[in-house]
């Protein structure tokens, strides 16, 4: 089922769906602009589509891929970064009409499917470029597939371009796609065939470097063409991705609105809330029911294991050492070498045993204490124990399975909570399970948005009181309660 009529349609919906906000990644200086205390981000996305491709439900799918290559994770862009997506003959007028802060620009055809469980992807090495243009390191003004067949104009591919704008405007602004080389240099060694080559100098203009090989084997392009002629590379990145995976310890920040909720809580007038409803990833739960010294827990799941998961850990597990135990005995069960445990599932396992590369140790840190990283802002796994130990010994504690999504838009799969939030003040956490990249694989967004749509008006139709706590389908961060919504 397509969702949108037409590429206009979807475009006029997805630059809406996730407004832009300023994202710092990792502390990285170079990918803030800073001006009069004002914080903006250096880079920027745009996506096209050229108007000969025939717009219907293959190439809805290929948009809505690309759509969440560019919308978070740990190595893509962080949600509410800029992203545009127009017709091909508007990029053009959309790098000239961007703010001029926005310094460096990503260009893509939809249909581009990155490797965003590489150790780098393709935006983490967009933002190598970032760096090294704002060191004065680089040599080219824009990086490309180039196109130079013998005895031909040289082109750029639309497929996929990395911009340093400031460049481009000395040059006078030139129309990409407009582009014909006619006289120039070359490398003489190709990527592939004859027509590739690695380096391009035209007359007159700076040199431009074609995508290497590291970079060329994390991502693939479908051409736009039918399921069945588009590359099985493609198909394979997103069967990466899909995986089930239990996640023993939180990746998202405890902190996030919890200064909001307590607002919230306060000028609402609740002085307890009774339940909290949550997923079984991690102790962030566990931290809330402690704050707001909430008595009774329902954890929620897609997979009965997952739930036997965390009734083992919630009745067995004491402190890291023995986390990191339990983890690697399920983990051992696999093949030698596997970064996850895997039966039909998989389990996390790389919090204690990151594979060295930037991105990990970015988030996780390194050594014992895994977070030394983004996540030390949630304590150590020890400390985290310390609410475990606190729900032990002052909570009740329900598990149950509920798939979120739904079989389709009647099914009500949220009845299965009544029994524990009717007519009580509840806490109810969704994580980022509305825009997990799970989700966005396997359902579409009209699919998506009345599943979190019906969820709120479930809640409100059957709790005395609730705060919704979570990440939106559109992967910027959420909050509401009955009286609408606090924060997004």
């Amino acid at each position: 089922m397509n969702d949108f009529e037409s590429y206009d349609d979807f475009c006029e919906f997805i630059n809406d769906f996730a407004p832009y906000r300023c994202t710092e990644r990792f502390n990285i200086p170079e990918l803030v602009f800073r001006s009069l205390g004002i914080c903006e981000n250096t880079y920027a996305f745009i996506c096209h589509l050229p108007p000969n491709i025939e717009w219907n439900e293959h190439i809805y799918h290929q948009a809505h891929v690309t759509w969440n290559q560019l919308s978070g994770g740990l190595t893509g862009t962080g949600s509410g970064s800029k992203v545009v997506f127009c017709c091909k003959s508007k990029v053009h007028e959309t790098i000239l009409n961007l703010p001029t802060h926005f310094k460096y620009i990503t260009i893509l055809r939809v249909g581009m499917n990155f490797e965003n469980s590489a150790n780098k992807t393709p935006i983490s090495y967009f933002f190598d470029d970032i760096v090294r243009w704002e060191r004065g390191e680089n040599d080219y003004w824009i990086k490309a597939h180039i196109i130079a067949k013998p005895n031909e104009n040289a082109t750029l591919h639309d497929q996929h371009l990395v911009l340093n704008r400031k460049w481009w405007n000395e040059l006078g602004s030139p129309n990409l796609f407009k582009l014909k080389f006619t006289n120039f240099e070359r490398a003489d060694t190709n990527f592939h065939d004859d027509y590739t080559p690695h380096w391009l100098k035209p007359k007159d203009y700076p040199m431009i470097r074609n995508f290497p090989i590291h970079e060329r084997d994390i991502k693939v392009f479908s051409y736009n063409r039918l399921p069945t002629d588009i590359p099985s590379k493609w198909y394979k990145f997103d069967e990466i991705r899909n995986e089930k995976k239990y996640y023993p310890v939180n990746t998202e920040n405890f902190g996030t609105s919890l200064g909001r909720i307590e607002t919230k809580l306060r000028k609402s007038r609740i002085d307890t809330i009774d339940t909290i409803v949550s997923p079984t990833a991690g102790f962030l739960t566990e931290f809330l029911a402690k704050k707001f010294n909430i008595k009774n827990i329902v954890y929620y799941d897609l997979t009965q294991d997952h739930l036997d998961y965390k009734k083992e850990i919630t009745d067995l597990v004491n402190n890291e050492e023995e986390l990191k135990w339990w983890v690697d005995s399920k983990w051992e069960q696999n093949v030698s070498g596997s970064d996850y445990w895997n039966t039909n599932l998989k389990i996390k396992n790389d919090f204690w045993y990151p594979k060295g590369d930037e991105q990990s140790q970015l988030l996780y840190g390194g050594g014992k204490k895994y977070i030394n990283g983004e996540l030390n802002k949630n304590g150590t796994i020890d400390e985290q124990f310390e609410a475990l130990n606190w729900v032990r010994d002052n909570c009740k504690i329900d598990y149950v399975k509920c798939d979120m999504m739904g079989d389709n838009y009647k099914e009500d799969n949220y009845k299965v909570f009544l029994p524990y939030i009717r007519d009580k003040n509840v806490l109810f956490n969704i994580s980022n399970i509305y825009s997990y990249i799970r989700t966005h694989i396997n359902y579409r967004f009209k699919h998506i948005m009345f599943r979190f749509d019906s969820l709120e008006t479930f809640l409100k139709n059957n709790t005395k009181y609730f705060i919704l706590r979570g990440v939106h389908p559109n992967k910027n961060g959420y909050l509401s309660d009955k009286s609408g919504v606090i924060h997004k």
